[in-house]
């Protein structure tokens, strides 16, 4: 994949712009010296503020539709157009950390999620 770089709290924690017109020129930039994948963190249930909506439900299903979902979706064809790898990963998933205990509910959230 060569050299990367992250796009750290974006899609994650909300503290910054998810607005693609914002997160555009960072790509451009960072492609622009010769980095070839992005690393996107995402936080799918429990953002840290209930102001915001989850982007899947309690049974893994993403909301296509969904606001930041189509600014992602934006980000990552953006990426994948200029022919960079897209590394996209689940993070900052409390409910994760404090209750995932291998069910079988909580793998078919995951198959769900990711299928």
């Amino acid at each position: 994949m060569g050299s990367g770089f992250n796009l750290g709290n974006t899609f994650e924690n909300l503290s910054h712009s998810t607005n693609p017109k914002d997160i555009f020129p960072i790509i451009d930039f960072y492609y622009n010296i010769g980095m070839r994948h992005i690393r996107i963190p995402t936080i799918w249930l429990n953002l840290p503020t209930p102001k915001f909506t989850n982007l899947a439900d309690s049974n893994g299903h993403v909301n296509f539709k969904h606001p930041r979902f189509l600014q992602l979706k934006s980000v990552i064809d953006y990426a994948i157009n200029k022919g960079m790898f897209v590394v996209l990963n689940t993070h900052h998933e409390t409910w994760i950390h404090r209750n995932y205990h291998g069910s079988a509910t909580q793998n078919k959230f995951f198959s769900t999620l990711w299928g």
